[in-house]
Parts: C-alpha cells; sequence; structure tokens
C-alpha cells in the first residue's frame, strides 16, 4: 500500500489519522487475528461478513454484537485476547505504509499538527507507534476509550479535532472506505 497525497497545505489547521490502514496496513493482519478468534469461539465469517459486522466498529461494539451482554470484565478479557492474537501475528510485519513518513514530514514542516482518532484499543496504538518511530508526529491520540461509538460514527473525528481546538471544516481527516 502506498501513500500519496497532493494536497494545499495553506489552509489546513490540522490532519486527524485513522490508524489501521493509513498509517499501518494491518488490515490482513485483522483479518487472520479475527478469523482465529471468531473460530475459537465457534463462528465462521466470510471476508465480506468481517467488513459488515467487525471492521471499524470498537472492540466493545463488535464483541457485544457477537457474544451478547457481557460483564465489563469479560468484555475487556475477550477484547486484549483478540488484539494480543492481533500483534503476536503483526509484530515481524510491522511497518508505516510506504509515503506516510515523507508526508508527516511535510506537515511537520508546515507546522501542521497531526493526530490519531482511531478505534483501536490502546495497546495497539502503542504497539503501532512503538515499533514504528511515529509517536513524535502525534500529540494528541484518541482511542476507542475515549468514544461511544464505532465507525460509521463521526464520533472519533470530531472529538480527536476537538482535543486540539480544531474547527472541522479546516481539518482534513485521513481513513479507510471500509466503514463510514
Amino acid at each position: 500500500m502506498l501513500l500519496y497525497i497532493e494536497f494545499d497545505f495553506m489552509n489546513l489547521f490540522g490532519v486527524v489519522f485513522d490508524m489501521d490502514g493509513v498509517i499501518v496496513d494491518t488490515n490482513p493482519y485483522h483479518k487472520i487475528s479475527l478469523k482465529q478468534f471468531c473460530e475459537k469461539y465457534g463462528y465462521h465469517f466470510s471476508d465480506e461478513e468481517l467488513i459488515k459486522r467487525i471492521y471499524g466498529r470498537t472492540n466493545n461494539e463488535w464483541i457485544t454484537n457477537l457474544f451478547g451482554k457481557l460483564s465489563k470484565e469479560r468484555l475487556l478479557e475477550l477484547g486484549e485476547e483478540k488484539e494480543a492474537m492481533f500483534r503476536a501475528i503483526y509484530k515481524d510485519a510491522i511497518a508505516p505504509v510506504a509515503g506516510l513518513e515523507l508526508f508527516l514530514e511535510k506537515l511537520s514542516n508546515q507546522k501542521i499538527p497531526c493526530a490519531i482518532g482511531t478505534s483501536a484499543p490502546r495497546s495497539n496504538v502503542d504497539f503501532v507507534l512503538n515499533n514504528t518511530g511515529l509517536r513524535n508526529y502525534f500529540p494528541v491520540i484518541l482511542d476507542q476509550s475515549h468514544v461511544a461509538h464505532g465507525k460509521p460514527n463521526p464520533e472519533i473525528y470530531l472529538k480527536t479535532a476537538q482535543a486540539l481546538a480544531w474547527h472541522q471544516l479546516k481539518l482534513l481527516c485521513l481513513k479507510i472506505p471500509f466503514r463510514g
């Protein structure tokens, strides 16, 4: 996956990045870990069903949709189990999307602040940023713990913009097209 963007930076106040699929190409690895996790518990989904039922949602949302009402502790436990599977699968392949570092440098040189707004859990955000060396580009990071609703609801992007007091009309948001 290659990130290529031509953009007039002159009137831009900030950029909010989704993480999965924009900063790192994690989707193939999430698909593998999701299928392994679901199969462990007796669920089998096609790729299309994964996109429709799981991608873009917070762990709390899709796990509740799959298992029904659970205690908060069990919900967190299942979410962390799935994400640990993902990190184990992805650890040897982790790398920023091609072209991203150059884009971040251009934004930094123009003094345009960047933020991450993602449905991913903080453990995955830290895993990605610690292993790619990109943490310093993102002074503001909001993850699934900051929102009640996952995508396609825009809550994560609106809250991320608000965290840096940006006016949403002058904000560029980069995300993948799977869910809203």
